[in-house]
């Protein structure tokens, strides 16, 4: 919990202190989007899966570096986990984060339309981890990594709209290490697909 506030800490300095600049460059937006994801996991260790619905959300802050290319952090509450079926018993993972990817966004096109597409690093900072079946649930918290570090790709399009803009994206976060914490060292890796809709002020 104290790497998440200062890294939450250290990205809204980021955005507080990037205000005064000139037209088109500097902090040229910052707003809130919502969506859906399709979680999975894979891995050497992983057999039998299927994808979960959950949710994503959270808060964006767009740094212009010019008018193609900008920085975007971005804090998220996003559900990640899978399914599966356990001798005939249908077992629901959830596993639940704080997210913070910090993007590097490159936007094309003139006008009040503009598509883009962006990659960059995740951090993702364990909230909960359940296992539910039958009624029943069990917590495994203690069993999975408290970070969890991936990689964010994916593409989107912006819509200028009053005095801001709409956007919408679909990414892949791929994870990059095991969220195993135990004495067996699984290979178990997180695998996340998402869109998203958001208005940037």
């Amino acid at each position: 919990m104290k790497k998440l506030v200062i890294t939450l800490g250290l990205v809204l300095v980021f955005a507080m202190s990037a205000s005064a600049q000139d037209e088109g460059v500097g902090l040229t937006a910052k707003g809130f989007k919502v969506g859906l994801n399709m979680a999975n996991v894979s891995g050497d260790d992983v057999e039998g899966t299927d994808s979960k619905m959950g949710i994503v959300g959270g808060l964006f802050f767009t740094y212009n570096f010019s008018s193609t290319f900008a920085l975007q952090p971005e804090i998220l509450y996003t559900m990640k986990g899978c399914t599966m079926t356990e001798e005939g018993v249908d077992v629901d993972v959830k596993v639940d984060y704080i997210e913070i990817p910090v993007l590097f966004k490159f936007t094309f096109g003139q006008g009040t339309t503009k598509p883009c597409f962006f990659a960059g690093p995740a951090m993702a900072f364990l909230m909960s981890a359940k296992m539910e079946a039958m009624g029943l649930s069990v917590d495994f918290k203690d069993e999975t990594k408290s970070m969890d570090l991936g990689i964010v790709f994916g593409g989107g399009v912006d819509f200028a709209m009053g005095n801001g803009t709409m956007t919408f994206d679909g990414r892949y976060t791929m994870g990059m290490s095991s969220i195993d914490d135990t004495e067996y060292d699984e290979d178990i890796k997180n695998g996340v697909i998402s869109f998203m809709v958001g208005y940037g002020f």
